[in-house]
């Protein structure tokens, strides 16, 4: 529930954030971070901060960020691709396997949200 409704929000705003120049992109992540730090990022920093809630302030999104200039490259990232896509770790692992790689690892980046995968091409 707490990435869901941000993830519904973005989804409606990148489909138009995606279309603007870079510079109209840059001002909207600029006008956007001071909400995303009061109502995200600090929520999650205080959640964090005790045993028993640091789980949920770790699914807050940009939950790192600490001024609005720290979270502006990620929101740019977040807004101005043009394609963006979201795998559980399931369908991480079947892109690997799909595409015939061995010793498939995904792994969770500590205190963020997201995965990192690698794997070896099988010798045919």
């Amino acid at each position: 529930m707490i990435k869901r409704i941000p993830l519904q929000i973005f989804e409606g705003l990148h489909s138009i954030t995606r279309k603007l120049s870079y510079r109209k992109l840059k001002l909207f992540c600029y006008l956007l971070s001071p909400f995303v730090l009061l109502f995200s990022s600090y929520p999650g920093q205080i959640l964090k901060r005790f045993g028993y809630t640091r789980k949920i302030g770790l699914k807050f999104p940009l939950h790192h960020g600490t001024t609005p200039k720290s979270i502006i490259g990620d929101l740019l990232d977040r807004f101005g691709a043009s394609i963006n896509y979201r795998y559980t770790v399931e369908e991480f692992k079947a892109f690997f396997l799909k595409n015939r790689m061995e010793n498939i690892v995904v792994t969770k980046i500590p205190d963020r949200a997201g995965h990192l995968g690698w794997g070896f091409k099988a010798k045919l």
